[in-house]
């Protein structure tokens, strides 16, 4: 495939994949914080029992835009990072020598190789990509929580007879918007424009692994599922569920530095680390938010793989009719 033409088509299902899966991001994100602040407080009660319940509270208090709060952010920026990941993975594919059937009457490469070959393309995707999604996704996650943030200050303070109206030491911001989360960001943070990076090891922790196991996974349940489901390789079915199955592997593997990297973005201070938050988190909360993460993964990832699949094979009959002489 061209590399125009992988940029372009994973960029359309970056989109496409935002605007259908956002609210659970939002709901996956403050089930993760809310458990590290839980943590924090010696073991006090999480602020949300469950992904549903969080999902109520959040309407119920701040109304249904809440759910989409941070979104205008990742959505312009998939179509950068999706068009990054998947063109950094069709450079490392076609940096590598082609793969050949094995064996007396193979017609396809083992399918191990296969795998191998799309896990290393997507390691190096995912590492590449965890440059652009960092600071997209420390904006995003900042606005998806402060209003949790706020009211976890106030219930501290409270329980600490404190007076509300007094400013602790390390107050909750409060962002109009994503361009004023980015301005207080860079004006008070350490490092200035490179905080709004804070985090990138545990981005790149989370990508690297978890980019390489959504593409060979993908891989897999492509070649697999076909005599499996009766469907053709290339059907929309085939693509859709095998990309469903991807966007599985990926959330098995990533989730823990996903959580890790959340609190560290959304942290009110810079006295965090991976190792601080894995700890105090513990491995059952290092995966809170599994639920929402695989329900999410899913048609997140079907969605990506059909539109990005669709879009580069239309660009491809395109670029072949243009070229084609005329009668």
């Amino acid at each position: 495939a061209r590399l125009e033409d992988a940029v372009v088509a994973g960029g359309a299902g970056g989109v496409a994949s935002t605007a259908v899966c956002h609210p659970l991001d939002t709901v996956r994100t403050r089930l993760q914080t809310a458990a590290y602040d839980g943590a924090r407080d010696h073991g006090a009660a999480p602020r949300y029992r469950g992904a549903i319940d969080c999902v109520r509270r959040t309407v119920r208090e701040e109304g249904v835009r809440a759910l989409y709060r941070g979104m205008a952010g990742p959505l312009a920026a998939q179509a950068v990072y999706k068009a990054v990941m998947f063109g950094a993975f069709s450079t490392a594919s076609a940096s590598l020598p082609p793969l050949t059937p094995t064996g007396i009457g193979a017609d396809s490469p083992p399918l191990t190789a296969v795998a191998a070959r799309a896990y290393a393309c997507g390691v190096f995707a995912g590492a590449i990509n965890s440059l652009v999604v960092c600071p997209v996704e420390l904006v995003r996650n900042r606005l998806m929580v402060q209003q949790h943030h706020l009211q976890h200050q106030h219930q501290h303070q409270q329980r600490r007879g404190q007076d509300a109206s007094r400013a602790p030491r390390h107050r909750a911001r409060v962002f109009s918007g994503a361009l004023d989360c980015v301005r207080q960001t860079v004006r008070n943070e350490p490092g200035g424009p490179l905080a709004l990076w804070k985090g990138l090891g545990s981005t790149a922790m989370r990508d690297g692994p978890g980019v390489g196991m959504w593409f060979a996974c993908f891989e897999i349940a492509k070649r697999l599922l076909p005599a499996a489901l009766g469907v053709e390789p290339d059907s929309g079915v085939n693509l859709l569920l095998s990309g469903g199955l991807g966007g599985i592997g990926f959330w098995l593997v990533a989730l823990p530095f996903d959580a890790i990297k959340s609190n560290i973005q959304t942290s009110q201070t810079n006295d965090v680390s991976v190792l601080g938050v894995a700890r105090r988190l513990g491995l059952r909360r290092l995966y809170t938010g599994l639920g929402v993460a695989l329900v999410r993964g899913v048609p997140g990832a079907g969605t990506v793989f059909l539109v990005q699949s669709r879009t580069q094979r239309w660009l491809a009959e395109r670029r072949a009719q243009a070229t084609r002489p005329s009668r």
